[in-house]
C-alpha cells in the first residue's frame, strides 16, 4: 500500500484518505490533475489519457526532490491547428477558426 501525500485534485498536502483507491472510493469521478505522490502537476496530455489517475505510480525510492516542477505549457500552436483541422476534416466549425488556404499557383 502506497500512501498518498498531495490530494490529486487540488495538490493541497495531507488528502483523506490518502491511499488511492479508498481517495476514488470517497470522492467518486474526480479528475487527478496533480501527482498525490510528487504533488506536482500532471502533463494535460496524460490527465487526457487518464483523467481518474489509474495509472499515476508512486514516486520512486531513488527520487531526490520531493515535488516534480510543472509542466510548460504548449507553446508552438500546434494544439490550435489540429482543432482547427479537426473541425475542417470533421464537419465541426467555429467562427474563430482561421484557415489560411492559398491557391495561387507559381
Amino acid at each position: 500500500m502506497h500512501l498518498m501525500k498531495y490530494d490529486p485534485a487540488t495538490g493541497e498536502e495531507k488528502p483523506y484518505p490518502s491511499e488511492a483507491s479508498q481517495y476514488r472510493k470517497y470522492h467518486g469521478a474526480i479528475a487527478w490533475l496533480y501527482n498525490p505522490y510528487t504533488g506536482g502537476k500532471r502533463d494535460p496530455r496524460d490527465i487526457g489519457s487518464d483523467v481518474l489517475g489509474h495509472l499515476v505510480e508512486p514516486k520512486l525510492p531513488t527520487d531526490k526532490d520531493n515535488r516534480t516542477p510543472p509542466t510548460a505549457p504548449n507553446t508552438n500552436g500546434s494544439s490550435a491547428a489540429f482543432v482547427r483541422l479537426w473541425r475542417l476534416t470533421s464537419g465541426g466549425s467555429s467562427s474563430n477558426d482561421v484557415v489560411s488556404t492559398d491557391r495561387r499557383k507559381n
